[in-house]
């Protein structure tokens, strides 16, 4: 636990974290985001800084670079997995899209 309770608004963390979320092209981003902390542990800051820096390289090496197809199919997917049900087509159009991105 981070003291004061209000510590992410008086670092300007949680502004960060709304302007992050604006972004998001899908609800699944945002669920990422609405679950992002702020952390102290140099080990795992390193980490993510690393994965970020690598998505921007990857980005800016391949500007064409497919994101618009990303679908929050964990719903559908969850259902999938009791016996006998079965996606829908948008359902399964949407998976392969997201597998191709």
């Amino acid at each position: 636990m981070i003291y004061p309770d209000n510590f992410e608004d008086k670092i300007g963390f949680t502004d960060i974290r709304n302007m992050l979320r604006e972004r998001c092209l899908s609800t699944l981003g945002k669920s990422q985001v609405d679950a992002m902390e702020f952390s102290s542990d140099y080990a795992l800051v390193n980490e993510l800084h690393d994965q970020t820096r690598e998505l921007a390289a990857l980005l800016k090496e391949n500007p064409d670079f497919p994101l618009g197809n990303i679908y929050d199919l964990r719903e559908c997917l969850k259902r999938a997995r009791i016996a006998n049900t079965h996606l829908e087509e948008e359902e399964f159009f949407n998976l392969r899209q997201s597998l191709d991105t």
